[in-house]
């Protein structure tokens, strides 16, 4: 009984939430989303507030800036509303407990808007946080809604100094041991019984390893800094 009254009510409240969402914003159609990073400055917001997300892009259309979303916010490329904008251009990271590692790979901004932070270990990490709502993190810019509910996005979007260059991974110089390991399989049946032996397990993770790190210094080369 109270438990069904419970769920009930629950529903309720979820059915509110997406006559909200699509009322304003459409209803969301399957979309591939892209996850390259493009060339230029970006900022990343995550979280679930779809309207910060609306003003964001409406501040920034025609400025030069990407916009890229974040963890929870992912779904927001669903919603037709927010395809009209060339600037909304895919989604970075995974899922919001990643964002040590992933927050340290490029030099950009992020929007915080109602999602969980994990607690930055660095300095630079911290001055590159922007929260608003009920979001905040003690030595974080927040930004507040005015009487009229508008947000304005200026700081994050308009004092970065854009400062990006272009990387080539080079996956090309891991090619003759790959070349190597298929030989001696193809060739040398016998050599493939021996393929978890130490020697092979290591070279595949070093290469993987490497390859992973020149990823991560790529992306880092493409963000732009905060001016405080």
């Amino acid at each position: 009984g109270l438990l069904m009254e419970f769920g009930g009510v629950n529903l309720k409240c979820m059915a509110l939430l997406d006559g909200a969402n699509t009322g304003a914003y459409g209803n969301p159609v399957p979309t591939q989303v892209p996850l390259k990073i493009e060339k230029g400055p970006f900022i990343v917001v995550t979280g679930h507030d779809l309207y910060d997300l609306k003003m964001l892009l409406e501040q920034t259309d025609g400025k030069g800036v990407n916009i890229y979303t974040h963890s929870e916010m992912l779904p927001a490329h669903y919603y037709p509303a927010f395809k009209k904008y060339p600037h909304f251009v895919g989604n970075y990271g995974n899922a919001w407990w990643k964002q040590l590692e992933e927050f340290k790979t490029f030099n950009g901004p992020i929007l915080f808007t109602t999602n969980c932070i994990v607690p930055p270990r660095e300095e630079s990490i911290c001055q590159r946080i922007f929260t608003t709502g009920s979001s905040g993190y003690p030595g974080c810019n927040h930004i507040t809604a005015d009487a009229s509910g508008k947000k304005d996005f200026s700081y994050p979007v308009f004092t970065c100094p854009v400062k990006h260059k272009a990387h080539k991974i080079t996956y090309y110089k891991y090619f003759p041991l790959v070349c190597i390991k298929l030989f001696l399989y193809k060739f040398f049946p016998m050599v493939a019984k021996y393929k978890n032996h130490f020697f092979f397990r290591f070279s595949a993770k070093s290469i993987f390893s490497s390859m992973a790190s020149e990823s991560l210094k790529a992306s880092s080369d493409m963000g732009f800094t905060i001016r405080s």
